[in-house]
């Protein structure tokens, strides 16, 4: 079994995107993968949960995840008949977990450059950042409010805009009154 340790200490520069090519790599070869996700963002964790099912099988160990239920070893075990292992490191790894995270690696790969994906998904967040600030500051809803809801599709009828603080106005039409062109 092959293990590949995707490891830089600075965020964005495509770690994830490098782990899960190499894991799809691997699946399309008839090997049989397994992502493990130290990444507290958990985005290769989602990436394997949207592959579609007639795709080649790649497993995932989220890593990140604490469970105080089970030991350590046991969440962390590799599934029988594993032939890689693509460790994806989260960023700014303390010093003292370098050595559990590299140990038994057969590869250290350092990305040096993000990804055009980590530079979308990077702007993408700093839009809804800023978009969050602009509605908090007109609407009168706190951050937190905000953030949860513009997190999925939130819709809202005239009046639920109006009360939300989206809105100044719901206009409507004077019975009797011809719109025209």
């Amino acid at each position: 079994m092959q293990r590949i340790v995707v490891l830089n200490p600075k965020g964005g520069s495509g770690k994830t995107t490098i782990a899960t090519n190499l894991a799809a790599y691997f699946a399309a070869g008839g090997h049989v993968p397994v992502l493990m996700d130290f990444d507290p963002q958990g985005s290769t964790t989602r990436w394997v949960g949207k592959r579609q099912s007639n795709q080649p099988k790649i497993n995932v160990i989220a890593a990140y995840e604490k469970d105080g239920r089970m030991t350590r070893a046991f969440q962390l075990r590799i599934p029988q008949g594993t032939t890689h292992v693509v460790v994806d490191t989260p960023a700014a790894v303390p010093g003292p977990e370098m050595p559990d995270l590299t140990r038994g690696a057969d590869k250290i790969l350092v990305p040096v450059l993000p990804s055009d994906i980590d530079i979308h998904a990077r702007e993408i967040l700093r839009t809804r950042d800023k978009l969050n600030e602009l509605l908090v500051k007109h609407t009168g809803q706190t951050i937190d409010r905000i953030k949860s809801d513009t997190e999925r599709d939130y819709f809202m009828s005239a009046m639920e805009s109006k009360e939300y603080g989206i809105i100044d106005e719901v206009l409507v039409q004077k019975p009797g009154v011809v719109a025209t062109k």
